[in-house]
């Protein structure tokens, strides 16, 4: 997905389709160089702002607020806007064999894209009695 930005107390809405959730990769805070811009330009000082982002886990799209904060990183200004960056990851592959669980000890994934899930997935984690771990050998 392509970057979503805001002006500093406003917000912005982060959003997947139906079948994939969130993954925010990246999120700052910037002082634009620009008076009155909102938007990230080469040379504008940013500071990191993923504790910022609150995304559930698991959610189709995510409400992101954009406060305006002192940033020690440049020199003590406001931040004017909030940039982020985030995935929209399937929950399911069209191909049911690049889908591995953890839990599924002793093979090894070769492949270089696919889903690895955990017991329960796209359910919250469910806790399980033994190690689960996955050798992945992919190619350069």
């Amino acid at each position: 997905m392509g970057p979503v930005e805001t002006c500093a107390a406003s917000s912005a809405t982060l959003r997947c389709p139906a079948n994939s959730v969130i993954v925010v990769t990246s999120a700052e805070y910037g002082v634009a160089q620009i008076a009155g811009s909102c938007t990230y330009t080469a040379g504008d000082c940013v500071a990191d702002a993923m504790n910022a982002i609150v995304c559930n886990t698991d959610s189709l799209q995510c409400n992101v607020y954009a406060t305006k904060k002192k940033l020690s990183e440049c020199n003590d200004q406001y931040s004017s806007y909030l940039h982020v960056e985030y995935d929209c990851v399937p929950l399911q592959m069209n191909d049911p064999a690049r889908e591995y669980n953890v839990c599924q000890n002793g093979s090894e994934i070769t492949t270089d894209n696919g889903i690895i899930k955990s017991p329960g997935y796209p359910s919250q984690f469910q806790s399980t009695s033994k190690e689960c771990f996955r050798a992945i050998h992919v190619p350069e």
